[in-house]
């Protein structure tokens, strides 16, 4: 029988060990009783209105990424609110939301039942984060894009981590972005963020919820959408597709019920969403 090389010694050892980023867990530990979403639309959607009165002013503290301005539609309600004017600023609130709360007056809120945190908005709250790695400490200007986005996602890669292990409702907004495909005539709706941090950001929440002006509901699923514009070298009619992106994380006990949990459009009623889906789980 021949003697293991060194190497091989050492790999041996080392597969004893349980590297520190495995974790065992079993999918029946899933199941949260926390709502963590995103709604986003185009402006005067009643996004910041709706995601307010999912919690109300005593449950829901606010990150404020733009002017106060924005919080009009409910100054008479009584929400506690933090002005985020920086990247580092956003980034020190998300990880340490309790301690954000108690210097912005708000004590309380650590303690609270159902409590919840409301980011208004990311797309402003990202291109903070963005402008805030574009220089070092130094003063001088980072010119590598890539290095600039790498922090940013990095960044925001362990405070999605971090959030979601907390005993909270977590709701972000966003504005909508149309982006016009380069090779079909084809154009697609989702958050206005850059591409790394909304792929990151979308993937880890269960719920993207887009909210549409026009009807007044939330669409809950991805909507494909035909439209007809003038072709630009020829002036003819020009049919394209344009795919609305939304979706939710149901138990899959729940995707096949009749009627469905869930329709196409639900109203702008955040909480009565989330009741639904709750009362859905116990039944």
């Amino acid at each position: 029988m021949s003697t293991p090389s060194i190497t091989q010694a050492v790999s041996n050892s080392i597969a004893l060990k349980t590297p520190k980023g495995f974790t065992g867990a079993s999918t029946s530990d899933l199941q949260t009783s926390y709502f963590h979403g995103m709604l986003y639309g185009e402006t005067d959607s009643r996004k910041t209105t709706t995601a307010a009165q999912f919690g109300g002013p005593k449950r829901t503290f606010i990150l404020l990424t733009r002017s106060p301005e924005q919080l009009i539609p409910i100054r008479n309600d009584n929400y506690h609110y933090a002005r985020i004017e920086d990247g580092q600023a956003l980034a020190w609130a998300l990880q340490f939301p309790e301690k954000a709360a108690d210097a912005a007056g708000f004590p309380e809120w650590k303690d609270t039942p159902e409590r919840v945190l409301m980011v208004d908005d990311m797309t402003e709250g990202t291109n903070t984060m963005v402008d805030d790695n574009s220089t070092r400490d130094d003063g001088s200007e980072v010119k590598d894009g890539r290095q600039i986005y790498k922090a940013v996602n990095d960044d925001l890669r362990s405070i999605m981590m971090g959030l979601k292990k907390r005993q909270m409702h977590l709701v972000l907004t966003a504005l909508a972005k149309v982006a016009p495909s380069p090779i079909a005539n084809e154009e697609t709706v989702y958050p206005d963020m850059p591409t790394g941090a909304r792929s990151i950001i979308t993937a880890d929440l269960e719920f993207i919820l887009f909210l549409k002006k026009s009807t007044g509901k939330m669409l809950t699923s991805s909507d494909f959408l035909t439209f007809v514009k003038k072709d630009e070298k020829t002036g003819k009619p020009l049919t394209g597709t344009r795919t609305i992106f939304a979706k939710h994380k149901l138990d899959r006990a729940l995707i096949g019920r009749t009627p469905p949990v869930l329709s196409k459009e639900e109203p702008m009623d955040l909480a009565g969403f989330w009741k639904k889906i709750c009362d859905a789980r116990t039944k």
